[in-house]
């Protein structure tokens, strides 16, 4: 069974997937029971969030894994009530479109969140319309 969680202790799965992360910053790991299929990692701040990278081992690489821990990084990010959400990973560019990122020059970006190369707001992103 496939989980995506918010790693508490993450540097075994940092250590085997040799990403080197700052001190600042969250890991959410995704798994088939014990096994690490990949992760993603993210900073939270005040008013904003920074989504700085999501990595899939490579036997694994599904362009659909990506997305999913993309999905799960935002509605995280979301569940804590931020809302402004920015990107400077450009190798994350196909990805980060899929999720509805925008150029930062194409779009309206909160002063207080500074310039960078991708951003996204999520009100109103998780919303079902069914």
């Amino acid at each position: 069974m496939l989980t995506i969680k918010l790693e508490e202790n993450p540097q075994n799965a940092l250590s085997e997937m040799g990403i080197t992360i700052d001190a600042d910053s969250f890991v959410m790991t995704m798994r088939d029971g014990d096994e690490l299929m990949g992760m993603g990692v993210m900073k939270l701040f005040y008013e904003c969030a920074e989504l700085c990278g999501v990595y899939i081992k490579e036997e694994f690489n599904d362009f659909s894994l990506n997305y999913g821990m993309g999905k799960s990084l935002l509605n995280a990010i979301d569940l804590r009530g931020i809302k402004n959400v920015y990107s400077d990973n450009a190798d994350m560019e196909v990805l980060l479109k899929s999720l509805k990122f925008k150029k930062y020059e194409d779009c309206e970006v909160p002063e207080e969140i500074g310039n960078h190369l991708y951003y996204l707001n999520l009100t109103g992103y998780f919303d079902a319309n069914c």
